[in-house]
């Protein structure tokens, strides 16, 4: 079992062939900071980028207490080959109608961008979701200028439900596209052979 800084119980650790998925620590702050306080990377997670150090740890630090909270569940992307934390991954819980469902959202370091960890960490917070969390549904979104979100979201199963257009906060002009994957999809491309990681 992983814990969070103050010794509390954290998410478990979801390893894939390039990277380990496992909860930020403090010490995480610079290696997030690549990430967190870059516009580039910010403009595509509806948020703005943080100005210095001392906001990415705060933000950790509230990552930490909404998960205490029973909030969303984030993970440290770390890379195996070197150690340096290049991104995050979160499923966040939301109910609609009933139904059992997450988001999920991911970022990663410009310089690590077009490398597949996008995909794989999806594919491995996707299986963690189906299997252990036992959501029936999965949702995601993307901006309509993010390309490669859109591949990654492809590669995993992902269906377009729809297309908005914010009028408030960090998408406000800006065409949003939504995303669904059911369990039962997921299960089936499993079956197929048809992982995230694939492609």
């Amino acid at each position: 079992m992983t814990q969070l800084p103050d010794g509390q119980p954290g998410p478990p650790i979801l390893p894939t062939p390039r990277l380990r998925l496992r909860p930020f620590t403090p010490d995480d702050w610079r290696d997030a900071a690549v990430f967190y306080t870059d516009p580039e990377v910010c403009r595509y997670l509806y948020m703005t980028a943080d100005p210095d150090g001392a906001a990415v740890r705060a933000r950790l630090a509230r990552f930490a207490d909404a998960y205490r909270k029973g909030g969303f569940t984030l993970w440290a992307a770390e890379r195996l080959g070197d150690g340096r934390v290049i991104g995050a991954v979160v499923l966040n819980p939301a109910a609609e109608e009933g139904e059992k469902q997450v988001s999920a959202g991911y970022c990663f370091a410009r310089d690590c961008w077009g490398s597949g960890y996008a995909t794989e960490a999806l594919g491995a917070a996707l299986a963690y979701a189906f299997e252990t969390m036992g959501v029936r549904r999965v949702t995601a979104r993307r901006f309509a200028e993010n390309a490669a979100s859109a591949r990654v979201l492809g590669k995993a199963g992902f269906r377009c439900e729809s297309q908005e257009e914010p009028t408030a906060g960090e998408g406000r002009g800006r065409s949003l596209y939504q995303y669904a994957l059911t369990r039962d999809e997921w299960t089936r491309r499993e079956g197929e052979g048809l992982d995230a990681s694939s492609g």
